[in-house]
């Protein structure tokens, strides 16, 4: 009669779980979102049956995440085996309540027995932690009440034996009557909030503990997605090849371009070129024109022309700037920039020199000075020098920069190279002044004459120059002829005289020194001319014979003198 009972319930409650399945199954896919709100990923909490039915649907239907037995088949302890002789071996071993048959009856070998010895407890390692969305908990078919008012205690230590029974932690108790299945959604006592942890143990404060079937359910998260809390998974979306790790999301396969971390959540920096980074720390491979840093997440100096590197050095400044990040002002005085090291100008402006062109140039200075030694390039009018800071002379105007007395231009009334000549005192008077402007190589007048005045006077010195030195070429061509006819009429007496060469005495001796030995030394009536004199006379003189035959011959020769002998 007990056996009928039990049974029509056992069918009441079968009916129960399939009208739900029914009501709830099509309502699933509504309401599942996920946190993307596009696709499954959060299946919601549970109330045995009728949510649990739809949770699994709702996982089952998104293909996201799904509730599986986390107890099957891992390791188990209790307090105590009971033993029967006339039962099969192990018919009541701990591992009976995980292998995954309801199978409530005892004899049949698919439940765990304990010994009634005290403390009682049942426990199975899950070994890992997890969030546990329910367990379900099948009672015997006899003695059922030995089950009620059990209790939950849930450590995360993985000590499945006494100790660990001791210091775990209580997590539920039952309060409800005999029930042939137990459902637990989560924890009922203060002490243990969160229903999750690694080792579960089920115990009973009197008798013996009997648990046919434990199941722990736990929403597991499908490939491409990790459970970030109970019955909620996220993609693995940046993952390479959308793989993580389902409990932690880490991406041990490397990241997808353009994001960074162990979850690959964060994103490389836009400074990054083509958006890559370092998995590990986000470090830039390279960074864009115009960033520098770690993460590529500081822009270059505004100085900069090119970009910078990784530490911000410019790569070349713009003009103006200097110094390693360019940031800081060449010189007011630089024209076309400076020198990146030092700031040293490239050039300077007109007016300065210097290697800043920070120093002016000579206010003589036209035109600017060197930049090195500060030499003009030219000079104002009536300066001179290098630097142009000596006055020309008092007449020039412009002088030659290298010599002062070499004058350029003169003052007006004056004329000539070196300025020293005075203008015409007909010129016309340079407004302001007294005195005319007159060309500098000529003299003549460049405003004009006084008025009545004219150019004559210039014509006739020119006249008259010119007839004054054509009487000096006269008179210097008449003496010419004049020497050149008497050495002529001299030359032809010469030839007519026949020379006594061996004269017998003279009335007046001159002895001269000869230069040949073989010529006498004493040279007597020698008449001769000489055509280097003017006058001539008789004058009987000694002389030596000066051509070069050697012989004994004394010569006569006729002497020429201004002045003849009385």
């Amino acid at each position: 009669m007990g056996c009928r009972v039990r049974y029509s319930m056992e069918v009441n409650q079968l009916s129960t779980l399939f009208i739900s399945t029914l009501l709830y199954s099509g309502l699933a896919l509504e309401v599942c979102r996920n946190t993307d709100n596009t696709n499954c990923q959060s299946c919601g909490n549970t109330v045995y049956p009728r949510d649990e039915i739809y949770r699994q649907n709702c996982m089952r239907s998104c293909g996201v995440c799904t509730v599986t037995s986390i107890a099957t088949r891992r390791p188990t302890n209790q307090s105590s085996t009971y033993n029967d002789s006339r039962l099969p071996f192990n018919y009541s071993h701990s591992r009976n309540a995980v292998d995954r048959n309801i199978d409530n009856h005892c004899e049949n070998g698919h439940c765990s027995h304990t010994q009634d010895d005290k403390p009682i407890w049942w426990c199975v390692d899950l070994q890992g932690i997890y969030n546990i969305n329910s367990m379900t908990i099948y009672n015997r078919n006899r003695f059922e009440e030995r089950l009620q008012g059990f209790e939950i205690k849930i450590s995360y230590s993985g000590t499945c034996n006494q100790t660990g029974f001791q210091s775990a932690t209580s997590c539920y108790k039952d309060t409800t009557s005999t029930q042939s299945v137990y459902n637990v959604t989560g924890c009922n006592q203060r002490s243990y909030k969160a229903f999750s942890g690694r080792t579960v143990y089920v115990s009973v404060s009197s008798q013996s503990l009997t648990l046919c079937e434990v199941l722990i359910y736990s929403a597991q998260c499908n490939t491409g997605y990790y459970s970030i809390s109970s019955c909620t998974c996220q993609p693995c979306n940046t993952c390479y090849n959308n793989t993580c790790n389902p409990d932690t999301g880490d991406c041990n396969g490397g990241c997808k371009t353009g994001f960074y971390g162990k979850k690959c959540q964060q994103n490389c920096n836009d400074g990054c070129v083509n958006n890559q980074c370092s998995k590990s720390n986000g470090r830039c491979t390279n960074c864009i024109t115009g960033r520098y840093g770690h993460t590529c997440g500081k822009n270059c100096n505004t100085g900069c022309d090119g970009g910078c590197d990784r530490d911000g050095r410019c790569t070349n400044c713009i003009i103006g700037r200097y110094g390693d990040r360019c940031d800081k002002n060449c010189s007011t005085g630089c024209d076309g920039g400076c020198d990146r090291g030092f700031g040293k100008c490239t050039n300077c402006i007109t007016g300065r020199y210097g290697d800043e062109c920070d120093m002016d140039c000579s206010t003589g200075c036209y035109g600017g000075c060197d930049k090195t030694d500060s030499k003009c390039t030219s000079c104002i009018k009536g300066k001179t020098g290098d630097r142009c800071d000596i006055d020309c002379t008092t007449d020039c105007a412009v002088c030659n920069q290298d010599e002062a007395s070499s004058c350029t231009e003169c003052n007006d009334g004056r004329w000539g190279p070196s300025c020293n000549k005075l203008c015409n005192t007909n010129c016309k008077p340079v407004v302001g002044t007294t005195v005319g402007k007159c060309d500098q190589m000529t003299g003549n007048c460049i405003n004009g004459y006084v008025s009545g005045t004219t150019e004559l006077l210039p014509v006739v010195v020119y006249v008259v120059s010119g007839a004054l030195g054509g009487i000096i070429g006269t008179v210097a061509v008449f003496l010419s002829y004049n020497f050149y006819m008497k050495r002529r009429q001299s030359s032809q007496r010469n030839e007519e005289i026949v020379p006594d060469l061996n004269p017998a005495s003279s009335t007046i001796d001159d002895t001269f020194t000869t230069g040949y030995p073989n010529i006498p030394t004493n040279t007597r009536s020698v008449e001769y001319e000489n055509q280097s004199f003017n006058t001539e006379d008789n004058t009987r003189n000694m002389y030596d014979t000066v051509d070069h035959t050697s012989d004994d011959t004394q010569n006569v020769y006729t002497s020429i003198h201004s002045k003849k002998p009385n």
